[in-house]
């Protein structure tokens, strides 16, 4: 399986309630991460490779592969061992591959992770300091907790976490897993029921590296042309031209058996542009909760609202 990194950064002003929490510590004693917010509601934590940083590095559950900055990989002397394929929301791209030795968030590290070296200009726009994408081949071998009231997040590899958070689980979406391939990791996606979407659902991908839920394909009824009128320009990272995306009218969507949101999804404009791939059918941001935690051994999220 490829990499279906969503590499965009929108300059949509969606910015989170700024909370003055006094120490949080995380639960099952595990050690509390604290982040700060990138443009938007992307959130970013520091991350130390090779005994070197800290760097600032933006949490992305809907990444499947850990990215890096070039002039980072120049400034460790980290050598290319082969090339990676990442994918985002408009084009593929190949890019170097490197296995740093130590990669380090809080108290947790992995060992010889697999990166890929690309661009990250157009975050970086908005986002200067910003480093490199933590991605779910580093998260998933933890548990995550990612906590916005508190501004931190937890990651566990005892399953203590897991045994003390409340709520319903909401099934993940098994899937094969990438030839046993660490560059890779399954997306996390989830079926949620909106209006009309039938037996089936609408299957999302929980993406905390999105400032905006958004359906992949556009079945708005107004001409593309007229759409653009009222248009929102997307800010993608990487190669490829800032795409346009419409607003959908704010919808009841179920989220398991006990959580309903009204949700305002935004779709690409050109028709042409079909985003949607391998039965995905777009993006849920974890932004849009007080805290999401997910059980990647164990497959379920737990969604608290606010």
């Amino acid at each position: 399986m490829i990499d279906r990194k969503r590499l965009f950064s929108f300059l949509l002003l969606l910015t989170p309630s700024i909370v003055l929490a006094r120490t949080a510590q995380c639960p099952a004693n595990s050690t509390a991460i604290p982040f700060h917010f990138l443009a938007g509601s992307q959130i970013a934590i520091s991350v130390s490779i090779n005994h070197s940083g800290p760097y600032d590095f933006m949490v992305d559950t809907g990444a499947q592969v850990t990215i890096m900055d070039p002039r980072l990989a120049g400034e460790l002397k980290l050598k290319a061992q082969g090339s990676i394929g990442v994918l985002s929301v408009l084009n593929y791209a190949g890019a170097d591959r490197v296995k740093p030795e130590l990669v380090e968030a809080g108290p947790e590290a992995v060992r010889d992770l697999p990166i890929a070296v690309q661009g990250l200009n157009q975050i970086q726009a908005v986002n200067p300091g910003l480093r490199g994408i933590l991605g779910e081949n580093f998260l998933g071998r933890f548990d995550l907790l990612i906590d916005y009231s508190h501004k931190m997040i937890c990651l566990d590899a005892t399953k203590g976490l897991e045994k003390e958070m409340q709520g319903e689980r909401v099934p993940v979406i098994e899937q094969a897993e990438p030839g046993g391939d660490l560059a890779y990791a399954a997306p996390i996606l989830v079926t949620v029921h909106t209006q009309g979407d039938g037996k089936r659902g609408t299957i999302l991908e929980i993406d905390s590296g999105s400032n905006v839920a958004m359906l992949f394909v556009n079945q708005l009824d107004t001409p593309w042309w007229l759409q653009r009128n009222h248009a929102q320009r997307g800010n993608v990272a990487g190669r490829g031209a800032a795409p346009l995306f419409a607003s959908m009218p704010s919808q009841h969507v179920e989220i398991g058996q006990h959580m309903t949101r009204q949700i305002a999804f935004l779709t690409p404009i050109n028709a042409e542009n079909q985003m949607g791939r391998n039965g995905m059918d777009g993006l849920l941001p974890t932004a849009l909760f007080k805290s999401v935690f997910i059980s990647y051994a164990n497959h379920f999220v737990i969604f608290d609202s606010h």
